[in-house]
Formats: structure tokens, sequence, C-alpha cells
């Protein structure tokens, strides 16, 4: 870097607290010097020695400063440092816009008057007052400052000053407003997920769940954090679920299984898919689990399997290390914040070098800086450093020229700055980003987020697919822009229900793009800002194409049974594993005279009446057999009555039922009325 008009001004990306901390205990000093200087010289203009410090310093730091005069009622002095933090170009045209404090108010926000107006009360009282708050600069650009002030003494009686800071600290609030969007973006966005999704680390502990998951879990979400699966569920054999972690983080393979699973008395059957959650440096630093709910399809499938087919995730206040050294690196000046890094008292440090307080090792690092600057050139520098204090940090370093009048150099202003936290929340930040992308990726519903005027802000690639656009021709448009041959009202109206009342949305819809249809299950939910309020649409579309399919093709066979068991000249039935009667076509009824409640729980004992047939006779014995090994029947007659006790002949066929697992079930079967052919028989006899 090289100096043109005075020192660089340096971007202080984070909270300077630490060094309006440092000022604030060093303004009764400039006074002090400045008395002294004074009685000296005849003057109170004579700038100390500690004064040009501390302007330097302040410059670095981005922090300007200001003299209020009670006796003048106005400014007696404005830093070069504060024109420019305000968006002026000199203290001239500063004084010439603001000479009052009355006038300042016209350069504060307008949301922000009411609290600048209780500072400057309290200032007048005398109390000394700390602030923030945006000021408006002429160019109409809105920033951020932090506003410290205290009473000057002075020694004429006439009346007081006011000495103050101004700080501009626009970045570090756009930084902290940044994560704290990200971390609600990222809340938001798994909590609206309908499926089980959740983050495992290295040693399979929870490290976030949405509250899908700890409804599966039946357990409340502080429960699971922290604890494994075997910790959660000692009933359940957990192995499944720790044997496919263990083989994402070993070879960053996607895993995927059915399990059958139940918590709290419930049994549900969920589909998991498990992806490596990878950090900054690709490095495998847990597992993505996705686990959806397919039980109602299971039920549909199984129910289609028994009819017809089969159904378908700063700062704290950094101190600022300030210190000077003259052309001979002899310390003149050091700060209480690098004292308390060096280890190091200040009076011990004032007057020895550089290099032999540092160690030859740390001053290495910083020769060419240190050389670069007493050479005339302003010197940055940054670097993870371990102080003597013993804690490493990451630290920005600026060294720029102290000149005289003359232009030669007197010596070097040093100031440092702590950003480890600011860089922290950058890395938070990134790993962040990572895990949002992950979880958008990994997500094979259709996600996407609205803003309040209903335009795409974010979509994944399940959501292109479905629109058959690519993402960058979605991101910034609505749905009526982009689908102009569909009725989008729909999409629109709970949209807007959304944003007015805050509640969640859920419909179905039929969704024809490029030719190609589907059943879409559509759930929308608020996206909220830091301060509650709605900003955007959470959506997320399920395709349910497959399971429409198996519920139509479901009721078509229903429809099909029912007409041919009303068509029909037999009768149908049914019985349970246990051999009793589950269900009789209304034929069998007509035919008879019983009610279902008559037959429905009783086995077929209910028919039989002595003298008629004999159940010890070889006929019911080799039949009997026959049902204890599961095996079909047909024509077997036999003989009983009817309700009101006429005889009435009947021919049985029955095929035994099993389940997809092949457990036994029970009959199914076809009656027939032969009662005429018997009676013919007996009449040939």
């Amino acid at each position: 870097m090289t100096l043109s008009d005075g020192p660089p001004r340096v971007s202080m990306r984070m909270t300077k607290a630490a060094l309006v901390e440092e000022l604030e205990r060093a303004q009764k000093l400039i006074a002090t010097l400045g008395r002294a200087a004074a009685k000296a010289d005849g003057t109170r203009n004579a700038p100390s020695e500690s004064e040009a410090l501390l302007r330097n310093a302040a410059k670095l730091a981005n922090l300007g400063h200001w003299i209020w005069d009670s006796v003048t009622g106005g400014y007696s002095h404005i830093s070069e440092e504060l024109s420019r933090i305000q968006g002026f170009d000199d203290s001239a045209s500063f004084l010439a816009a603001i000479p009052t404090d009355e006038a300042s108010f016209d350069f504060v926000h307008p949301d922000d008057r009411e609290r600048y107006g209780a500072l400057i009360h309290a200032r007048r009282k005398g109390g000394a007052q700390q602030g923030e708050y945006r000021i408006v600069r002429p160019d109409g650009e809105i920033r951020h400052v932090r506003d410290t002030a205290t009473i000057l003494p002075d020694e004429s009686g006439t009346g007081y000053r006011i000495f103050g800071t101004i700080q501009d600290i626009t970045e570090s609030r756009e930084i902290a407003n940044a994560l704290r969007e990200q971390e609600i973006t990222l809340k938001a966005l798994i909590d609206s997920v309908s499926d089980e999704l959740f983050i495992k680390d290295t040693d399979a502990r929870f490290e976030l769940i949405n509250a899908k998951t700890a409804e599966l879990f039946d357990l409340p979400v502080e429960e699971i954090i922290g604890r494994t699966d075997a910790e959660l569920l000692p009933q359940i054999d957990t192995d499944l679920f720790m044997e496919t972690d263990r083989r994402v983080l070993v070879t960053g393979e996607i895993q995927a299984y059915e399990t059958e699973w139940t918590v709290g008395g419930k049994t549900r059957w969920v589909m998991v898919r498990k992806w490596p959650l990878r950090a900054a440096d690709g490095t495998i630093r847990g597992v993505v689990n996705i686990g959806r709910d397919i039980t109602e399809l299971k039920k549909t499938e199984n129910a289609l399997r028994e009819s017809e087919g089969i159904v378908r995730l700063i700062a704290d206040s950094l101190p600022v290390v300030i210190s000077s050294f003259d052309t001979e690196q002899r310390y003149r000046f050091v700060n209480e914040s690098w004292a308390r890094w060096n280890q190091i008292p200040a009076a011990e440090a004032i007057g020895k070098r550089v290099e032999e307080v540092l160690g030859e090792s740390r001053y290495r690092a910083v020769r060419a800086q240190v050389e670069g600057a007493l050479a005339g050139e302003t010197q940055a520098v940054a670097s993870r450093v371990t102080y003597a204090d013993g804690v490493s940090r990451d630290i920005e370093a600026i060294f720029v020229p102290d000149k005289d009048p003359d232009g030669r150099v007197a010596g070097v202003f040093v100031m440092i700055q702590d950003v480890s936290d600011r860089k922290r929340a950058e890395a938070a930040l990134r790993e962040q980003e990572i895990t949002l992308n992950a979880l958008m990726g990994s997500v094979s519903d259709e996600l996407y987020i609205k803003d309040a005027e209903g335009r795409f802000q974010l979509v994944n690639a399940a959501a292109a697919e479905l629109f058959h656009r690519p993402v960058e021709e979605i991101i910034g448009r609505t749905e009526a822009e982009l689908f102009p041959q569909v009725d989008t009202d729909l999409f629109t109206e709970t949209d807007r229900r959304v944003l007015d009342s805050g509640e969640a949305q859920a419909y179905e819809t039929e969704w024809t793009v490029g030719g190609d249809t589907k059943w879409v299950m559509v759930r929308k939910g608020p996206l909220r800002a830091a301060d509650g309020s709605i900003r955007g649409v959470v959506g997320i579309g399920r395709d349910i194409t497959e399971r429409k399919r198996a519920e139509e093709a479901l009721r078509q066979s229903d429809e099909r049974f029912s007409d041919f068991a009303e068509a029909a000249s037999d009768w149908f039935w049914e019985m349970d594993s246990s051999l009793r009667f589950t269900f009789g076509s209304e034929r069998f009824f007509e035919l008879t005279g019983w009610k279902p409640e008559d037959v429905y729980g009783r086995d077929r004992k209910v028919f039989h009446y002595p003298g008629i047939e004999d159940l010890t006779s070889e006929k019911w014995r080799e039949h009997f057999a026959c049902l204890e090994r599961h095996e079909p029947f047909r024509n077997f007659d036999y003989t009983t009555k009817t309700k009101d006790g006429a005889p009435f002949h009947m021919s049985l066929n029955g095929k035994p039922v099993f389940a997809a697992d092949g457990t036994f079930r029970g009959y199914r079967g076809i009656g027939t009325d032969i009662s005429e052919r018997k009676q013919t028989e007996e009449a040939r006899r």
C-alpha cells in the first residue's frame, strides 16, 4: 500500500469497542498534556506527541472525534475523520452544514432522532453517555455509528466542554445481520420440510433436527440434541442406523434404506437417505439424514396387492492494540491492550527496542513492515499470531509513518486489530451456506422461497425439474410470468394467505408443464425476518402422481369387486385365520334369511344342525384337515337350514389367503345354492 494524501483509511469490518475504550481512557491524558503544552509554549494549540499519536490512531480505527463548547454553544473542534464518516470533504464543510447540535438532527435517520435527542439532553446535563443510531450522509447513504461523549474539565471556570467520539460500525452490523438472517432462513427451511430432516456429527450424535424428527422420536428437541440413536431408543435395534452412518463417513457415498419404526406405541414405515456433510475444506464432518414417512404408501401398496396389484437442515468487542516507536525503533507509546497481549507493563516497554520486546521470531515476521513504514510507506499485514498471554489470534496490522511538518519520518504508528471473531463468523457463514446448499440439494421434494411479491428467490434442483426451466430462468420471476398458459390463481391466493395470516397452507393440484402432467401436494409456510415480520413464503411441493394412480386403481378394483358381487347368483365369503366368518355377500343373506350379525365372528359350526350333517364323518374329517393344512378345496357340499328352519343345500369352493411374508390370513371363496339340484336328485330316488 502507498500513502498519497496522508494515511489511508482502513475499513474496520468488526466493532471497535476496545479502541473506543482506549480513547476514552486517554481523554484525560489529552486534556492534561494539552494544558501542560499550553503553559510551556504560551498557547493551547501546540500539539503534543500523544495527541498526534491518538489522532493517527483514530484515523486508522475509522473513529472521529469532536469537542462542543458550552460558552459558544457550538463545536470548537471537528476531526477530519469525523467529517469523512458524516460524508463531508473536510471539517469546514461539516461545520458549515452542522454548526450546532440542533442542526445535526437533520443528518440523523428520522426513526432514530428521538434516541439521539435523549443523548444530547443527557450531555447538556453533564453526564457521560454512549449510544448507537443511524446517520444520513448528504448523498443519502445511511451508516450505523456508535457515539460516545464525556465532560472535559475547564480550569477557567467559565463553562465546560464535551469531548466525543463517533465510530462507523456499519460493516459489523451488516455481517451480524447477514449471519442472523442466514440462521433464520436455515431454521425456516428445515422446519418447513415435512420429512424427518436431521444432521449427526462424526460420533453419530444429533447436531440439528427439524420439528418432524422430534415428532418421530416422540421427544422434545432438547432431549434429542447431543445424543445417539442407541441412547434415545434403547428398546430398538439401532445397528442399521449406526452402520449406514459409518459407511457415509468412511466412503462419502449416499446410503438409502427402508425400515419399520415403532416408537411410543406407533408403528411407521420410513424411507431413509443419508448424505455426507462436508466442511469448507471438503472433509466429511457429519451426516445429513432425510427420513420420509411412507406408512400410507405401504398401506396402499398392501391394500392394492391384496385386491389386484401394487401401489406405491462476533462479535466480541475486539481489543485494538496501539503502539508507536521512533526512527531507532524504540517504543514511545503503547496502550493497555498492547500490554495485556504482550504481558509487559506499558511503562517497562517505553524506550525499549521493538526487536528486544517482541523477540527475534516475532520481530522477523514484521521486520519488512517496520522498515517499509520507516521508509515512508504505509504497510499492512494479516496473520495468525500467538501472543505472550497464550492466546492465538487472527490479526490485521497497519504500520503508518509518523511524519513531521516537513514530511520527514519521525517514527511509526502501529495498530493491530483482533479479527478472530470476524474470521469465525465468516467461517460460520460459509459453513451455514454449505449446510443450506447440502440440504437444498438433498431434498427430493420441490423446495423454493418466494419474496412478498411472489417472485422466486431460491429454488432447488427438484423445483427446476418440475418447472422444466433452468434455475437462473426462475429466480426473480413469478409463476404467472413463468407459466402464462397455466391458471396460477390458486398459487397466488395461497401465497397471499400465508403473507397475510402467517398460517400454513396446503393443497393438491394437477400440474401440466412441457407436456408432462403430474399431481403435486403443496405446503406453504411463512419465512420471517429477524424482527419476526413475514418477508416471504417457503414452499414444498411433493410429487404424488404415483399415489394418485394407486388410489385410482384401488378405487376401480373395489368398484369392480362390488359390481361382480351384486351381479352374481352365487355369493362370496371370507374367513379370518381363526376360520371365523368376516364377510358374506348380500346374495347369501337373501337366500338364507340370516343377518350379518348372526354369522360374522363365528365358525362353520353356526350352520351345523344335529341329525343333518355328522361332523365326525369322513367327509367332514377330510375337510377339517384340508383347512388345517391351509389348502384350497372345491365342491364341498353340505346341508344346513335357513333362519326359518327350511333345509338349505350349498356347495362351497375356497382358496387360502396369505400375506406378503407368507403368514396365513384366512380363506376366500364362492358359495352356490344347490337346493334345487338336491331336490331333483331326491325325487329321482
